[in-house]
């Protein structure tokens, strides 16, 4: 008797694990004992076992999901065991197996949510609400979640109303506190700063009071550099230092597209008891490269590095110039609109009375490969300078350095040869340059908006003038209202604890007399120290097109300059620039109407 009955929690008995699955339970009264139940009929086994295969099939409590519970009873009504069985065959195991899969269940519920409330806030709780409601305004059960539907069957009435009232508190609790206190992925008004590019306001200082101002520099940012950097040229030639780079059309080739010219190692020697210095340019093709792993951009040498053949010879005792130097420097490429690469640099002069002066050649007549190169590219411009032709003008200075060639309107050939005054001449073969304004006044737009005192500043030209239409590629029809001459100024500072150059761009009318429109504020490239004087040399665009028969010398707001430079005399880098990054935050020069652009 002790094996076939045990006691249950209310006292009574109930049938052996044996007799719940339907087993047989053998036919002795005396196996059963007095006050046993009566033994189980094989209908009734059969209502159980069929009872049991199919909550089997619906699958416990996620059975309920898809039918609601009047459904539910309507398939157990034919199976279901009287009322005095069914309390016999709902034991205490059947209750503690529910629990645990509806323990189960919340847990996974409850990480599903915090998953969310992690990666979304209090936001991704909010967009889990109207699902929640939904479920809750279905009259059919079916409708709810199962592992709701299981928690509501088994908690009290009264506690319903509980538990219901707490979640609402807290709930309101969540969407009513105060913003500072939120959620994380909540919206943060203090945030803004950091999604911001800087701070409106001026920022004081605690310490002394003090208003920190707006920048009085402009940083210009390496298009290409994934740091917003400059570039190294050739890294790994010593002794060669302010670089002037060309950018040939992209139909020559890679390899070829990059031309350098730059200043080479010095030569000393000892002459008649005098030291003498010896100058030499040099030049070669650059291929880009990328360092690995860093992807850092920068441009090695293609071909051999030369020593362009431009000839000078030590002037005898009585042309003797105070500066014992010889040869060519300060070396710039420029192209014309037809695809002459032309070569500007200061050499020794001819003449007695001139100690230095500027010359011209065409770079093809001294840079092996060059011609070549762009006959392959489908460029092949007649040669106009065969020699190194020294420029003379009216007015001629002892020691001439620094101009910037341009083209005029019918692309004639003209040079900017000082920017305060502002003196221009023409080019005419054969000729002496003569100025188109010859009396200009002292001071200009320049010394108007740098507030310079002139007594402690010089102005030199950086690179030659480029023509840009204030519209990008496409989006306008190029004329001389919208297109203007542009370059790159040096205002150098001198004598100070440093030497120091002071970058500015410039823009002129692209129609004669060339009046000055605009100056920039001053600008420094990222990644440079300002403590080493930077020496700007050349502008280039850096996919130069003839299309729409603008000419090589011509770009737009969105294309790229290549603008390289010398740093202190031993190192050479460049930056690649937005033209529009360029062309921004400039000054207008008076009596000039105000640009949107600026």
């Amino acid at each position: 008797m002790a094996n076939s009955q045990r006691p249950n929690s209310s006292g009574t008995t109930s049938d052996s694990p044996r007799a719940l699955t339907g087993g047989r339970t053998g036919n002795s009264s005396a196996r059963r004992g007095v006050g046993a139940p009566p033994p189980t009929t094989s209908r009734d086994d059969a209502a159980a076992e069929k009872r049991e295969l199919l909550l089997a099939e619906e699958g416990g409590l996620d059975g309920l999901s898809g039918a609601s519970k009047e459904d539910t009873d309507e398939e157990l009504s034919e199976v279901r065991p009287p009322q005095g069985r069914k309390r016999a065959t709902s034991g205490v195991g059947s209750r503690d197996g529910d629990w645990e899969l509806l323990v189960t269940k919340g847990k996974e519920i409850a990480r599903q949510w915090k998953k969310k409330w992690d990666k979304e806030g209090l936001a991704g709780v909010r967009s889990q609400l109207p699902l929640l409601t939904q479920s809750f305004s279905t009259a059919r059960l079916s409708a709810i979640p199962p592992y709701v539907a299981a928690l509501t069957s088994i908690i009290p009435p009264r506690r319903r109303a509980l538990i219901a009232a707490t979640s609402l508190i807290i709930f309101l609790f969540l969407l009513l506190r105060p913003e500072s206190h939120k959620a994380r992925g909540g919206p943060n008004p203090y945030h803004e700063i950091l999604r911001g590019s800087g701070v409106v306001d001026a920022i004081v200082d605690r310490t002394t009071g003090l208003q920190r101002g707006v920048n009085k520099a402009k940083v210009l940012e390496g298009f290409s550099n994934p740091y917003g950097f400059i570039n190294l040229i050739d890294p790994y030639a010593g002794g060669v230092f302010n670089p002037s780079v060309l950018v040939l059309p992209d139909t020559v080739g890679v390899g070829w597209r990059h031309l350098l010219v730059a200043r080479g190692p010095e030569r000393y020697e000892v002459i008649d008891k005098e030291d003498a210095r010896w100058e030499s340019v040099v030049g070669c093709f650059l291929l880009p490269l990328k360092r690995q792993y860093l992807d850092l951009p920068y441009l090695a040498r293609e071909s051999e590095l030369e020593t362009l053949k431009l000839p000078a010879e030590r002037k005898v005792d009585y042309m003797r110039c105070h500066e014992a130097f010889i040869g060519p420097e300060d070396p710039r490429l420029f192209f014309t609109n037809d695809g002459q690469p032309l070569l500007i640099y200061s050499q020794t002069g001819r003449s007695p009375n001139i100690c230095r002066a500027i010359y011209i050649i065409d770079a093809r007549m001294v840079i092996p490969g060059l011609s070549k190169a762009l006959k392959r590219g489908g460029w092949n411009a007649p040669i106009q300078f065969r020699e190194q032709t020294d420029l003379i003008r009216e007015g001629q200075s002892n020691i001439e350095k620094n101009w910037a060639p341009f083209l005029g309107e019918k692309d004639e050939l003209f040079f900017h040869v000082s920017l305060v005054p502002q003196e221009i001449y023409k080019y005419q073969e054969g000729l002496t340059l003569r100025a188109l304004d010859p009396a200009p006044p002292a001071h200009n737009c320049i010394t108007e908006i740098v507030g310079a005192e002139m007594n402690r500043v010089k102005f030199h030209h950086a690179t030659p003038l480029l023509r840009v239409t204030l519209c990008r590629r496409g989006e306008c029809v190029p004329d001389i209202h919208n297109t203007v001459l542009f370059a790159l100024i040096h205002i150098k500072y001198h004598p100070l604890p440093y030497l120091f150059y002071e970058r500015r761009a410039v823009t002129w009318n692209v129609t004669a007399p060339y009046e000055y429109l605009s100056v920039s504020k001053p600008l420094t490239y990222s990644g440079t120290n300002q403590a080493d004087p930077i020496f700007t040399v050349s502008m280039s665009w850096d996919h130069p097109t003839q299309k729409n028969g603008l000419g090589l010398n011509h770009g737009f707001l969105d294309d790229v300059l290549l603008t390289s430079f010398g740093v202190f005399d031993y190192g050479s880098a460049y930056i690649d620039i937005l033209a529009r990054d360029l062309l921004t935050d400039h000054y207008m020069c008076d009596g000039i109407p105000g640009f949107d652009l600026w």
